[in-house]
């Protein structure tokens, strides 16, 4: 159920990372997140999404969840976003970083034993 859950999240978020990807005009400059960090944030905020969505969470509390984990990491809505930009920029290079958000997905549900 776990290798569902992450193949859904893969799916779900690709098909919405794919209206995001551009071809033309300005790409946006580097990003100020380090990478590892921004893949380890993104995978929680991933994990969050699909448990609020899966428990019918209203947007009220979801904000609150995502808000939260955006102060663990030390991290702005914002700076989320320009991340998030930046990468989706360039096809390839969200690919690969893509690749490492669900290895860590991977390494995260190896490390929380089944409920």
């Amino acid at each position: 159920m776990r290798r569902n859950l992450m193949l859904a999240l893969f799916l779900m978020h690709c098909a919405g990372a794919s209206g995001g990807i551009s071809c033309s005009g300005p790409r946006p400059g580097p990003v100020a997140i380090p990478e590892e960090e921004f893949v380890e944030m993104y995978a929680h905020l991933l994990i969050l999404q699909q448990e609020g969505a899966l428990s019918g969470a209203d947007s009220a509390v979801m904000k609150v969840r995502t808000d939260s984990l955006h102060r663990e990491f030390q991290l702005s809505r914002d700076q989320v976003e320009t991340a998030l930009g930046y990468y989706r920029a360039d096809l390839p290079r969200w690919r690969e970083l893509f690749g490492k958000i669900i290895h860590r997905l991977e390494q995260l549900q190896q490390e929380k034993p089944p409920a």
